[in-house]
Protein backbone atom coordinates (compact mmCIF):
# COMPACT_ATOMS: atom_id res chain seq x y z
CA UNK A 1 0.00 0.00 0.00
CA UNK A 2 1.48 3.32 -1.05
CA UNK A 3 1.37 6.69 0.75
CA UNK A 4 -1.46 8.01 -1.43
CA UNK A 5 -3.71 5.04 -0.61
CA UNK A 6 -2.96 5.44 3.12
CA UNK A 7 -3.95 9.14 2.97
CA UNK A 8 -7.24 8.31 1.23
CA UNK A 9 -8.02 5.63 3.79
CA UNK A 10 -7.28 8.04 6.63
CA UNK A 11 -9.56 10.69 5.10
CA UNK A 12 -12.40 8.15 4.77
CA UNK A 13 -11.91 6.96 8.34
CA UNK A 14 -11.88 10.53 9.63
CA UNK A 15 -15.05 11.38 7.70
CA UNK A 16 -16.87 8.33 9.08
CA UNK A 17 -15.73 9.16 12.61
CA UNK A 18 -16.96 12.73 12.35
CA UNK A 19 -20.32 11.57 10.96
CA UNK A 20 -20.80 9.00 13.73
CA UNK A 21 -19.87 11.58 16.36
CA UNK A 22 -22.43 14.01 15.01
CA UNK A 23 -25.12 11.31 15.02
CA UNK A 24 -24.33 10.38 18.63
CA UNK A 25 -24.41 14.04 19.70
CA UNK A 26 -27.71 14.59 17.91
CA UNK A 27 -29.30 11.53 19.53
CA UNK A 28 -28.16 12.57 22.98
CA UNK A 29 -29.43 16.10 22.49
CA UNK A 30 -32.78 14.73 21.30
CA UNK A 31 -33.27 12.86 24.56
CA UNK A 32 -31.71 15.26 27.06
CA UNK A 33 -32.22 18.79 25.65
CA UNK A 34 -35.34 20.66 24.61
CA UNK A 35 -34.50 22.64 21.49
CA UNK A 36 -36.35 26.00 21.61
CA UNK A 37 -36.03 26.29 17.80
CA UNK A 38 -37.38 22.82 17.03
CA UNK A 39 -40.63 23.99 15.48
CA UNK A 40 -39.48 27.30 14.04
CA UNK A 41 -39.59 27.93 10.29
CA UNK A 42 -37.88 30.52 8.10
CA UNK A 43 -39.60 33.78 7.27
CA UNK A 44 -41.89 33.75 4.26
CA UNK A 45 -40.92 35.77 1.19
CA UNK A 46 -43.33 37.79 -0.95
CA UNK A 47 -42.15 37.65 -4.55
CA UNK A 48 -42.38 40.90 -6.50
CA UNK A 49 -43.18 39.70 -10.00
CA UNK A 50 -41.14 42.41 -11.70
CA UNK A 51 -39.46 42.32 -15.08
CA UNK A 52 -35.74 41.61 -15.21
CA UNK A 53 -33.63 44.76 -15.59
CA UNK A 54 -31.52 45.64 -18.64
CA UNK A 55 -32.98 43.06 -21.03
CA UNK A 56 -32.00 43.49 -24.67
CA UNK A 57 -33.55 40.85 -26.94
CA UNK A 58 -34.69 40.48 -30.52
CA UNK A 59 -37.93 38.50 -30.69
CA UNK A 60 -38.92 36.38 -33.66
CA UNK A 61 -42.58 36.89 -34.54
CA UNK A 62 -42.51 35.61 -38.10
CA UNK A 63 -45.56 33.48 -37.24
CA UNK A 64 -47.49 36.73 -36.72
CA UNK A 65 -46.02 39.15 -39.27
CA UNK A 66 -43.74 37.93 -42.06
CA UNK A 67 -43.17 41.49 -43.29
CA UNK A 68 -41.78 42.60 -39.91
CA UNK A 69 -40.57 39.28 -38.44
CA UNK A 70 -38.43 40.68 -35.59
CA UNK A 71 -39.16 43.15 -32.79
CA UNK A 72 -36.98 44.58 -30.05
CA UNK A 73 -37.76 43.88 -26.43
CA UNK A 74 -35.73 45.92 -23.95
CA UNK A 75 -35.99 46.99 -20.32
CA UNK A 76 -34.04 49.64 -18.46
CA UNK A 77 -32.13 49.33 -15.19
CA UNK A 78 -35.37 50.13 -13.29
CA UNK A 79 -37.16 47.12 -14.81
CA UNK A 80 -39.47 49.12 -17.09
CA UNK A 81 -40.09 48.32 -20.75
CA UNK A 82 -38.43 50.73 -23.18
CA UNK A 83 -39.01 53.27 -24.58
CA UNK A 84 -40.01 55.57 -21.71
CA UNK A 85 -39.40 59.14 -20.59
CA UNK A 86 -39.69 61.20 -23.73
CA UNK A 87 -39.50 64.39 -21.69
CA UNK A 88 -37.01 65.52 -19.03
CA UNK A 89 -39.61 67.72 -17.35
CA UNK A 90 -43.00 66.16 -18.10
CA UNK A 91 -46.32 67.65 -17.09
CA UNK A 92 -47.38 64.20 -15.89
CA UNK A 93 -46.04 60.67 -15.58
CA UNK A 94 -48.33 57.69 -16.16
CA UNK A 95 -47.52 54.19 -14.89
CA UNK A 96 -49.20 51.21 -16.58
CA UNK A 97 -49.62 48.02 -14.55
CA UNK A 98 -51.00 44.72 -15.82
CA UNK A 99 -50.13 41.34 -17.26
CA UNK A 100 -49.01 40.28 -20.72
CA UNK A 101 -51.81 42.32 -22.34
CA UNK A 102 -50.03 45.44 -21.02
CA UNK A 103 -46.53 44.09 -21.62
CA UNK A 104 -47.28 43.72 -25.38
CA UNK A 105 -44.36 41.33 -25.88
CA UNK A 106 -44.73 40.77 -29.63
CA UNK A 107 -45.66 44.34 -30.57
CA UNK A 108 -43.18 46.68 -32.23
CA UNK A 109 -41.32 48.69 -29.62
CA UNK A 110 -42.70 52.10 -30.61
CA UNK A 111 -46.23 50.71 -31.03
CA UNK A 112 -46.66 49.14 -27.59
CA UNK A 113 -49.64 51.11 -26.37
CA UNK A 114 -48.15 52.45 -23.09
CA UNK A 115 -45.27 54.00 -25.07
CA UNK A 116 -47.47 55.08 -27.99
CA UNK A 117 -49.82 56.96 -25.62
CA UNK A 118 -46.93 59.27 -24.75
CA UNK A 119 -46.22 59.89 -28.45
CA UNK A 120 -49.87 60.66 -29.25
CA UNK A 121 -50.30 62.98 -26.25
CA UNK A 122 -47.10 64.77 -27.22
CA UNK A 123 -48.59 65.46 -30.67
CA UNK A 124 -51.55 66.99 -28.85
CA UNK A 125 -49.29 69.39 -26.94
CA UNK A 126 -49.16 67.35 -23.71
CA UNK A 127 -45.77 66.44 -22.25
CA UNK A 128 -46.59 63.09 -20.68
CA UNK A 129 -44.15 60.31 -19.89
CA UNK A 130 -45.48 56.78 -19.74
CA UNK A 131 -43.97 53.78 -17.95
CA UNK A 132 -44.81 50.19 -18.92
CA UNK A 133 -44.52 47.79 -15.97
CA UNK A 134 -46.72 45.01 -17.33
CA UNK A 135 -45.51 41.45 -16.89
CA UNK A 136 -46.94 38.20 -18.26
CA UNK A 137 -48.93 36.22 -15.71
CA UNK A 138 -49.40 39.03 -13.23
CA UNK A 139 -52.69 39.48 -11.39
CA UNK A 140 -54.17 42.38 -9.46
CA UNK A 141 -52.64 40.89 -6.29
CA UNK A 142 -49.20 41.12 -7.92
CA UNK A 143 -49.81 44.71 -9.01
CA UNK A 144 -50.75 45.67 -5.45
CA UNK A 145 -47.44 44.22 -4.24
CA UNK A 146 -45.48 45.85 -7.06
CA UNK A 147 -46.91 49.32 -6.57
CA UNK A 148 -46.77 49.27 -2.77
CA UNK A 149 -43.27 47.80 -2.53
CA UNK A 150 -41.56 49.11 -5.66
CA UNK A 151 -43.00 51.43 -8.28
CA UNK A 152 -44.62 53.91 -5.87
CA UNK A 153 -41.12 55.29 -5.19
CA UNK A 154 -41.11 56.72 -8.74
CA UNK A 155 -44.09 58.88 -7.76
CA UNK A 156 -46.23 58.58 -10.92
CA UNK A 157 -49.06 61.10 -11.24
CA UNK A 158 -51.43 58.49 -12.68
CA UNK A 159 -51.50 54.70 -12.32
CA UNK A 160 -53.44 52.77 -14.96
CA UNK A 161 -54.40 49.19 -14.15
CA UNK A 162 -55.71 46.45 -16.46
CA UNK A 163 -56.37 42.97 -15.06
CA UNK A 164 -59.02 40.31 -15.61
CA UNK A 165 -58.04 37.16 -17.49
CA UNK A 166 -55.04 36.16 -15.36
CA UNK A 167 -57.13 36.68 -12.24
CA UNK A 168 -59.81 34.44 -13.68
CA UNK A 169 -57.18 31.77 -14.31
CA UNK A 170 -55.69 31.96 -10.80
CA UNK A 171 -59.09 32.05 -9.05
CA UNK A 172 -60.32 29.13 -11.15
CA UNK A 173 -57.30 27.08 -10.11
CA UNK A 174 -56.76 28.15 -6.49
CA UNK A 175 -60.11 29.76 -5.51
CA UNK A 176 -58.04 32.57 -3.96
CA UNK A 177 -54.72 34.40 -4.32
CA UNK A 178 -52.73 32.18 -1.91
CA UNK A 179 -50.28 31.25 -4.66
CA UNK A 180 -49.28 34.94 -4.92
CA UNK A 181 -48.83 35.47 -1.16
CA UNK A 182 -45.85 34.83 1.12
CA UNK A 183 -43.96 31.52 0.76
CA UNK A 184 -40.89 29.89 2.21
CA UNK A 185 -37.93 29.86 -0.16
CA UNK A 186 -37.68 26.54 -1.99
CA UNK A 187 -34.73 24.86 -3.74
CA UNK A 188 -36.47 25.57 -7.05
CA UNK A 189 -36.61 29.29 -6.25
CA UNK A 190 -32.95 29.29 -5.18
CA UNK A 191 -31.89 27.60 -8.42
CA UNK A 192 -33.97 30.09 -10.43
CA UNK A 193 -32.41 33.00 -8.53
CA UNK A 194 -28.90 31.65 -9.12
CA UNK A 195 -29.60 31.23 -12.82
CA UNK A 196 -30.88 34.78 -13.12
CA UNK A 197 -28.01 36.20 -11.04
CA UNK A 198 -25.28 34.35 -12.93
CA UNK A 199 -26.69 34.95 -16.42
CA UNK A 200 -24.25 37.82 -16.88
CA UNK A 201 -21.57 35.13 -17.34
CA UNK A 202 -21.43 34.46 -21.08
CA UNK A 203 -21.70 30.65 -20.98
CA UNK A 204 -24.55 30.67 -18.44
CA UNK A 205 -26.31 33.42 -20.41
CA UNK A 206 -26.09 31.31 -23.57
CA UNK A 207 -27.38 28.25 -21.71
CA UNK A 208 -30.31 30.23 -20.26
CA UNK A 209 -31.22 31.61 -23.69
CA UNK A 210 -31.06 28.13 -25.23
CA UNK A 211 -33.34 26.67 -22.55
CA UNK A 212 -35.76 29.61 -22.90
CA UNK A 213 -35.93 29.17 -26.69
CA UNK A 214 -36.48 25.45 -26.25
CA UNK A 215 -39.41 25.98 -23.89
CA UNK A 216 -40.98 28.81 -25.90
CA UNK A 217 -44.01 27.81 -27.93
CA UNK A 218 -43.60 27.90 -31.69
CA UNK A 219 -46.85 29.54 -32.68
CA UNK A 220 -48.82 28.77 -35.79
CA UNK A 221 -52.39 29.45 -36.77
CA UNK A 222 -54.87 26.67 -37.49
CA UNK A 223 -58.05 28.67 -38.00
CA UNK A 224 -60.59 30.32 -35.72
CA UNK A 225 -63.25 28.74 -33.53
CA UNK A 226 -66.28 30.52 -32.13
CA UNK A 227 -66.93 30.35 -28.40
CA UNK A 228 -70.22 32.24 -28.37
CA UNK A 229 -71.93 29.36 -26.52
CA UNK A 230 -69.29 29.28 -23.79
CA UNK A 231 -70.70 28.64 -20.31
CA UNK A 232 -69.90 30.85 -17.30
CA UNK A 233 -68.13 29.25 -14.34
CA UNK A 234 -69.17 29.37 -10.69
CA UNK A 235 -65.96 31.17 -9.61
CA UNK A 236 -66.38 33.61 -6.74
CA UNK A 237 -64.83 36.88 -7.97
CA UNK A 238 -65.18 38.63 -4.61
CA UNK A 239 -61.38 38.41 -4.00
CA UNK A 240 -60.86 40.33 -7.26
CA UNK A 241 -63.40 42.99 -6.29
CA UNK A 242 -61.86 43.42 -2.83
CA UNK A 243 -58.33 43.79 -4.22
CA UNK A 244 -59.47 46.24 -6.86
CA UNK A 245 -60.91 48.44 -4.11
CA UNK A 246 -57.71 48.07 -2.11
CA UNK A 247 -55.61 49.02 -5.12
CA UNK A 248 -57.65 52.13 -5.89
CA UNK A 249 -57.51 53.44 -2.33
CA UNK A 250 -53.85 52.51 -1.86
CA UNK A 251 -52.87 54.50 -4.97
CA UNK A 252 -54.90 57.48 -3.76
CA UNK A 253 -53.33 57.39 -0.29
CA UNK A 254 -49.85 57.23 -1.79
CA UNK A 255 -50.36 60.42 -3.77
CA UNK A 256 -51.22 59.16 -7.26
CA UNK A 257 -54.46 59.10 -9.26
CA UNK A 258 -55.79 55.61 -10.06
CA UNK A 259 -57.38 54.80 -13.41
CA UNK A 260 -58.76 51.35 -14.19
CA UNK A 261 -59.36 49.75 -17.58
CA UNK A 262 -61.58 46.94 -18.74
CA UNK A 263 -59.82 44.18 -20.68
CA UNK A 264 -60.98 43.25 -24.20
CA UNK A 265 -61.53 39.61 -25.10
CA UNK A 266 -62.79 38.32 -28.42
CA UNK A 267 -65.38 35.53 -28.48
CA UNK A 268 -63.17 33.57 -30.89
CA UNK A 269 -60.15 31.37 -30.23
CA UNK A 270 -57.32 29.68 -32.07
CA UNK A 271 -54.59 27.16 -31.27
CA UNK A 272 -52.46 29.59 -29.26
CA UNK A 273 -55.28 31.06 -27.16
CA UNK A 274 -54.71 30.54 -23.39
CA UNK A 275 -56.86 27.66 -22.19
CA UNK A 276 -58.25 29.62 -19.22
CA UNK A 277 -60.05 32.21 -21.37
CA UNK A 278 -63.77 32.42 -20.73
CA UNK A 279 -65.97 35.09 -22.29
CA UNK A 280 -68.86 35.06 -19.76
CA UNK A 281 -66.41 35.26 -16.85
CA UNK A 282 -64.53 38.07 -18.59
CA UNK A 283 -67.80 39.99 -18.87
CA UNK A 284 -68.32 39.56 -15.12
CA UNK A 285 -64.83 40.83 -14.33
CA UNK A 286 -65.22 43.84 -16.62
CA UNK A 287 -68.52 44.65 -14.92
CA UNK A 288 -66.74 44.56 -11.56
CA UNK A 289 -64.17 47.02 -12.93
CA UNK A 290 -66.95 49.37 -14.09
CA UNK A 291 -68.70 49.00 -10.73
CA UNK A 292 -65.57 49.88 -8.73
CA UNK A 293 -64.87 52.90 -10.94
CA UNK A 294 -68.38 54.16 -10.21
CA UNK A 295 -68.25 53.38 -6.49
CA UNK A 296 -64.84 55.01 -6.01
CA UNK A 297 -65.63 57.86 -8.43
CA UNK A 298 -62.46 57.39 -10.45
CA UNK A 299 -61.76 57.47 -14.17
CA UNK A 300 -62.60 54.39 -16.22
CA UNK A 301 -61.12 53.54 -19.60
CA UNK A 302 -63.57 51.05 -21.05
CA UNK A 303 -61.37 49.38 -23.65
CA UNK A 304 -63.64 46.35 -23.86
CA UNK A 305 -66.66 48.43 -24.86
CA UNK A 306 -64.56 50.46 -27.29
CA UNK A 307 -63.16 47.42 -29.14
CA UNK A 308 -66.68 46.12 -29.70
CA UNK A 309 -67.34 49.22 -31.83
CA UNK A 310 -64.67 48.05 -34.32
CA UNK A 311 -66.65 46.39 -37.18
CA UNK A 312 -64.35 43.42 -37.85
CA UNK A 313 -63.04 42.98 -34.28
CA UNK A 314 -64.63 39.54 -33.84
CA UNK A 315 -63.92 38.26 -37.35
CA UNK A 316 -60.34 39.34 -38.11
CA UNK A 317 -58.66 38.08 -34.94
CA UNK A 318 -55.05 38.28 -36.18
CA UNK A 319 -55.51 41.93 -37.09
CA UNK A 320 -56.30 43.11 -33.54
CA UNK A 321 -55.90 40.36 -30.92
CA UNK A 322 -53.77 37.60 -32.38
CA UNK A 323 -55.07 34.95 -29.96
CA UNK A 324 -58.27 36.64 -28.80
CA UNK A 325 -56.63 38.45 -25.86
CA UNK A 326 -53.15 39.79 -26.78
CA UNK A 327 -52.80 42.76 -29.11
CA UNK A 328 -51.09 42.80 -32.47
CA UNK A 329 -49.54 46.05 -33.77
CA UNK A 330 -52.90 47.27 -35.06
CA UNK A 331 -54.70 46.38 -31.86
CA UNK A 332 -52.07 48.20 -29.82
CA UNK A 333 -52.45 51.30 -31.99
CA UNK A 334 -56.22 51.26 -31.40
CA UNK A 335 -55.71 50.87 -27.66
CA UNK A 336 -53.27 53.79 -27.60
CA UNK A 337 -55.58 56.01 -29.64
CA UNK A 338 -58.54 55.42 -27.33
CA UNK A 339 -56.51 55.65 -24.10
CA UNK A 340 -54.99 58.93 -25.30
CA UNK A 341 -58.45 60.30 -26.09
CA UNK A 342 -59.63 59.42 -22.60
CA UNK A 343 -56.54 60.98 -21.05
CA UNK A 344 -57.15 64.23 -22.88
CA UNK A 345 -60.67 64.23 -21.41
CA UNK A 346 -59.30 63.40 -17.94
CA UNK A 347 -56.73 66.21 -18.12
CA UNK A 348 -59.38 68.72 -19.24
CA UNK A 349 -61.74 67.67 -16.46
CA UNK A 350 -58.97 67.95 -13.88
CA UNK A 351 -57.95 71.38 -15.15
CA UNK A 352 -61.55 72.57 -14.92
CA UNK A 353 -61.84 71.21 -11.36
CA UNK A 354 -58.57 72.89 -10.32
CA UNK A 355 -59.72 76.22 -11.79
CA UNK A 356 -62.99 76.00 -9.83
CA UNK A 357 -61.05 75.46 -6.61
CA UNK A 358 -59.04 78.59 -7.30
Amino acid sequence: MNLKQINISNIKLLSISILLSLIIVELNLTFFWKNPFRYTRPSEIVELRLLSPSIDKLLNREWLDKDIPFVKYRTNENRFILPINQHKNPQSTVLFLGGSTTQCYYVQESLRFPALVSTILNKNGLKVNTINSGRAGNTIHDSINIFFNYSSKYKPDYVVLMHATNDRGVLNRDLNYNSRMGKEVTCKKIIKWLGQSLSRIQTIGLLRLSVTNLLTNKYEYTGIDSFKNEKPSDIDFTPFYVRLKIFVNMVKEMGSTPIIMTQPLASVRNKISPDWLNTPDQLKLNEIIRRVAKEEQIALIDLSAYMKTIPDFETDIVKYLYDGIHVSDKGSELYASYISKRFIEIFKRRKTTDNKKL
